[in-house]
């Protein structure tokens, strides 16, 4: 079966999710193609996330993206990259003719695919099926008003007039919004796993000779793309009413406007090392470093309302999390034991959480309902929730790492959802 994987964009977690489907294709007799932008492959993010799967994919380079004005991303919203990003699906669909098209990171094609321009009509003639994943939105809250109302329902509108089989959402609540919308988005909506799979575990002192960081002393991390958006203000400010060796990490790539930030604010604590700032990407061994070298993984995004693979990763290596006490994080957190919530824009409540995390870090242990959580957001179930149907198809078994939610939350009571301030 020829299978098409779609991803033009290189920033963020998408080449990281479209090399995780082909890793979880190559364990299945698939042709398969990724398409993407020529700014993606050139990247060094390609580079790492599809490190060792040379042989089980061919790629398709698809044109007309180009990067936005700081260069950091292929500009892929808007009505200029909107356009280039359905004429390229367009185009792979016509020139590799794929019997399952995976598209890992949908947001903006989603609600345009069903525009009079090939796609859905493509996909029908051939008896093609396209899978995509949703990731953020503010569908996944109640609206505050009729104007949150109607956005939502046109939103769900377009959605369900998609060529879909499968609509996937990273936050249950948005998928259960979505469900109660329409009989179609009853049936297409389905949760997808937050994916991590950690490697080999480290201690802490493993982990930072790993990361070339001192050993000595307590680690607070923040891993990812280091933005200032992630707290990174209101952390590196709680950090001097802190006691004794304490440290920030900022375990990623800055963006500008952070880089800036920190060498006009922190000049001093950077001097000293009291914050140090790895500024690179990361490989996966890296990021993995950084999770277990921390005492404290910390989440503290202000406004932040979806998923979050820093949090699941911290679960998964056992080491607590301070996040915000709203959206996502402040859920999976308060449902599933994984550290303590404080709030965002509060620099007492921040400091008083982080000393609470760092005294409570040495004895921490993930509860059952924790481990259910981590079980589920594996990098195995990511694959086997992506591949159930393709499987059907095929007529082949399911992936005996697939797990259902229900089987995560039976005895656990989710949290109520919480907007940030």
């Amino acid at each position: 079966m020829r299978v098409l994987v779609f991803e033009p964009q290189f920033l963020g977690h998408n080449l990281a999710h479209a090399a995780r489907v082909v890793r979880e294709l190559a364990n299945l007799p698939c042709e398969v193609t990724v398409a993407t932008s020529r700014q993606a492959a050139e990247s060094q993010e390609f580079a790492v996330q599809f490190r060792g799967l040379e042989g089980f994919y061919s790629t398709k380079i698809t044109s007309g993206f180009r990067l936005d004005d700081d260069g950091r991303k292929v500009r892929t919203t808007g009505l200029s990259g909107a356009r280039a990003a359905y004429s390229a699906l367009r185009q792979a669909l016509i020139e590799t003719k794929p019997d399952h098209v995976f598209v890992p990171y949908g947001n903006v094609l989603a609600r345009i695919a069903f525009l009079p321009a090939g796609l859905s009509r493509r996909l029908e003639a051939t008896g093609a099926e396209a899978e995509t994943l949703l990731v953020g939105g503010r569908y996944a809250l109640p609206p505050r008003d009729w104007q949150a109302r109607l956005r939502q329902r046109i939103s769900f509108n377009l959605l369900a007039r998609g060529p879909w089989s499968s609509v996937f959402h990273l936050d249950p609540r948005a998928v259960n919004t979505m469900q109660q919308h329409s009989p179609q988005l009853a049936r297409r909506a389905k949760l997808m796993p937050e994916p991590v799979a950690l490697s080999e575990p480290l201690s802490r002192l493993q982990a930072r000779r790993l990361l070339g960081i001192p050993e000595e002393g307590r680690c607070i991390v923040v891993t990812g793309l280091i933005e200032l958006r992630k707290g990174i203000d209101i952390l590196a400010s709680a950090l001097g009413d802190l006691r004794g060796a304490v440290r920030l990490v900022l375990a990623g790539k800055c963006d500008a406007s952070t880089r800036a930030w920190l060498e006009a604010r922190c000049g001093d604590e950077l001097r000293t090392g009291r914050i140090l700032c790895l500024d690179r990407y990361l490989s996966q061994r890296e990021f993995h470093a950084a999770v277990y070298a921390a005492d404290v993984v910390a989440a503290v995004y202000p406004r932040h309302l979806h998923s979050s693979s820093v949090v699941v990763a911290a679960a998964a290596a056992e080491r607590p999390v301070l996040g915000a006490d709203s959206g996502w994080i402040g859920n999976a957190i308060d449902s599933f034991d994984l550290g303590l919530t404080c709030q965002p824009n509060d620099l007492g409540d921040v400091t008083r959480a982080l000393r609470q995390s760092l005294a409570m870090a040495d004895r921490f242990r993930l509860s059952p309902r924790g481990e259910r959580f981590v079980t589920f957001n594996s990098e195995s179930n990511f694959g086997a929730h992506w591949t159930r149907r393709l499987r059907e198809r095929m007529g082949l078994a399911q992936s005996p790492s697939y797990c259902d939610w229900s089987r995560v939350i039976a005895p656990v009571e989710l949290a109520p959802l919480r907007r940030a301030a």
